[in-house]
């Protein structure tokens, strides 16, 4: 990293890694807001689960897809070790997560523990990635 004479460090903040397991055409909303979408879904009771398609479980090829991303971003994180603080997850489990019930209710799959408290895939990754180093 070159520094600068008068500038002795640079904080960055990355506030929000949004993992949605979602498919991106439904998280997007094919360029509808997620407000639009809702006034969509809920005038259209039929196509609600076309905005919920994992009610019952994510596909385990979803959740390899994740394992793999997730160790991806890791390689980097421990690439850029020297500037990066700290890297922290918002709640314990797909149970608990806030994407559960955002911008909708749906169940999504985002975080390291399904809603059993299990390890998934991704957490074997990231502590993979961890361990490589």
């Amino acid at each position: 990293m070159k520094t600068h004479p008068k500038i002795t460090y640079l904080l960055v903040v990355s506030t929000c890694l949004l993992p949605d397991i979602l498919p991106a055409h439904l998280a997007a909303g094919d360029n509808d807001s997620p407000q639009r979408m809702v006034g969509r879904w809920r005038k259209e009771p039929g196509r609600a689960g076309q905005y919920n398609p994992y009610p019952d479980g994510c596909p385990p090829e979803l959740l390899a897809r994740q394992a793999q991303q997730y160790a991806r971003l890791f390689d980097l994180f421990i690439k850029y070790e020297d500037v990066i603080l700290r890297v922290t997850f918002w709640n314990i489990h797909d149970g608990e997560s806030w994407l559960n019930n955002f911008p909708w209710k749906r169940d999504n799959y985002p975080t390291l523990f399904d809603r059993h408290r299990q390890p998934k895939p991704v957490y074997h990754a990231v502590i993979q990635s961890l361990t490589r180093k």
